[in-house]
């Protein structure tokens, strides 16, 4: 999963976007990539606990909860990914 995550960003660009990215945004598609990258930072630090749990616990229900949410989520953030490139392209 946490490939999927990485959609053309790395941890350490991830990490520098949730300590730099915390001040004003120039405009609305600034905010709105900043708001997509917090989400995609979120997910990839929920994928790194879920993917450290011991094999056994893993397949707990809560954690078996908690890894169907983030693959939602993960699909959220994927789409959301190409809407902005097809909205690039126009």
């Amino acid at each position: 999963m946490s490939a999927r995550l990485m959609l053309d960003l790395d941890l350490q660009r991830l990490d520098a976007v949730a300590v730099l990215g915390r001040g004003p945004a120039a405009d609305a598609r600034e905010a709105e990539q900043r708001l997509w990258e917090s989400a995609l930072v979120s997910a990839w630090r929920e994928a790194d606990e879920i993917e450290r749990l011991p094999l056994p616990q893993q397949w707990d229900e809560d954690v078996k909860r908690r890894a169907a949410a983030l693959a939602a989520r993960v699909e959220d953030l994927a789409a959301h990914r190409s809407d902005v490139a097809a909205r690039a392209e126009l």
